[in-house]
């Protein structure tokens, strides 16, 4: 990972919110709000296939229709999606993720060889 990538991280100018939402009580509702309301001024491009819009913004299917790379996502989505979502933001050339997500390797076996299959990506 280069330098430009931990800045487009770290200071991004733009955020993809993968599984925004307007339903109560969602992480991606909770991860809207709060770059809305902590006053966060880059581009926020939410993500869902379920929305046209989110919070008043525009949301977009998947991040392969991003109008442009956004410079990091958050996934807020179950864990069997996030390798896919990785992959796709891979694919995108997005600077990187920060996911929440349950359902991991503290649920078992199972959970462990998804988190396996996501760092793999």
């Amino acid at each position: 990972m280069s330098v430009l990538n931990l800045d487009r991280l770290f200071s991004p100018e733009s955020i993809a919110v993968i599984g925004a939402s307007e339903k109560e009580g969602s992480i991606g509702t909770i991860v809207m709000k709060n770059l809305i309301d902590g006053g966060y001024r880059g581009r926020i491009y939410p993500v869902n296939p379920n929305y046209t819009k989110v919070f008043g913004r525009p949301a977009f299917k998947a991040v392969r229709k991003l109008p442009v790379t956004a410079d990091m996502a958050v996934v807020a989505t179950p864990i069997k999606t996030v390798a896919g979502i990785v992959q796709e933001c891979m694919d995108r050339g997005l600077g990187g993720a920060v996911v929440f997500s349950a359902g991991g390797r503290e649920t078992g076996g199972k959970g462990a060889a998804i988190e396996a299959e996501i760092r793999q990506k």
